[in-house]
């Protein structure tokens, strides 16, 4: 990017130039959809390609096939969090229908894919196309638009080494303060000791992560409902390594597996103007989710509406929140809202 230059006398604006060359030691992982392999077996081709010339050897590249496209930003994020890899590439096709079914699988992917890059500090490049048709995704994957493959690995190179050049924000704002690590840890803890337990009406972070698995196991289960029940158990496997958060994610499925017509009945008689086949897949199943909690669980139910505006927020569009919280609002039972 080039700037104008600013009058003679004046500052001139400091610009960050780094290197998109990889470390020696750096190690890169690859998912890549297997759906419509014309096309991401070229985009994944044209990544390892360019990672190669910029210093990463194939040794040092892993490439992970995953079914289709919904399921790279689960297996993206966990391979970010393992600490082995200095960034990810993510590729795929997701090519339109006769269906509004490709706007769901878009807006999940690229809300995943986002969400394991925040969530983690780790570079996730977006390289999947989403196309009206084959013949445009090909222009797009080595045709006459360039190819998106080529175009993700550069982002994750980049991305790595400007923030490699920046530093980590915690350490530098230690730094910047004079503050060591170990006197954070030790202002942490002392707080932690003073605030004492959760209070029963507060939302539980680690609680979130297992309710954001079991909606996506149940928006799995909604796309195809012959799914193995050993792939929804794998799913959650893979997805939730705490035995306490996976059991709590499990009894979340099970519960609006086994109550569904009846949270299904419950959602539509309260939702004005939209019937469930009209609602957006994510915001169905997180209603769903949370409409079984609202009834058959004693979390407060203070703590079951902001969780499940908080997975409206992650999964669902811009007006997910306010309609998750205005169908809810009228689901609760009058004696949940009583003050104990």
């Amino acid at each position: 990017m080039s700037c104008h230059a600013p009058p003679r006398g004046t500052t001139m604006p400091q610009h960050l130039d780094v290197s998109p060359i990889a470390r020696p030691d750096d190690r890169f992982a690859v998912v890549v959809s297997k759906y419509n392999p014309d096309v991401t077996n070229r985009l994944c081709e044209a990544a390892v390609t360019t990672l190669g010339q910029h210093g990463v050897t194939d040794e040092k590249i892993l490439v992970v096939p995953v079914p289709g496209s919904f399921e790279i930003p689960v297996v993206a994020e966990q391979l970010a969090r393992s600490g082995r890899y200095a960034a990810i590439v993510c590729l795929g096709a997701v090519i339109q229908g006769d269906t509004t079914h490709h706007e769901y699988i878009n807006h999940q992917v690229a809300e995943g894919i986002r969400t394991a890059a925040q969530q983690t500090g780790i570079p996730v490049a977006f390289g999947v196309l989403t196309c009206q048709s084959l013949e445009l995704a090909l222009d797009r994957a080595g045709g006459k638009m360039g190819n998106k493959g080529h175009e993700a690995a550069m982002a994750a190179l980049e991305t790595l080494a400007t923030l490699r050049a920046i530093g980590k924000p915690e350490q530098a704002s230690r730094e910047a303060s004079g503050e060591s690590e170990s006197e954070s840890e030790s202002e942490s803890e002392s707080k932690d000791e003073e605030d004492g337990e959760m209070a029963e009406d507060q939302s539980d972070p680690k609680r979130r992560s297992a309710r954001q698995a079991a909606v996506q196991a149940l928006y799995q289960v909604d796309l195809n409902p012959d799914m193995p029940t050993s792939a929804l158990t794998d799913f959650l496997d893979g997805e939730l390594e705490d035995p306490q958060l996976r059991a709590f994610a499990g009894q979340l499925v099970k519960g609006v597996s086994t109550r569904q017509v009846e949270l299904d009945e419950l959602i539509n008689s309260n939702s004005d103007n939209w019937s469930l086949p009209r609602m957006a897949g994510t915001d169905r199943n997180i209603l769903r989710l949370a409409a079984w909690e609202l009834l058959h669980s004693d979390v407060p139910y203070r703590v079951v509406l902001d969780e499940a505006i908080e997975l409206a927020k992650t999964f669902g569009d811009a007006r997910s929140p306010d309609f998750v919280n205005g169908v809810l609002d009228a689901l609760v039972p009058a004696n949940r809202r009583v003050a104990v």
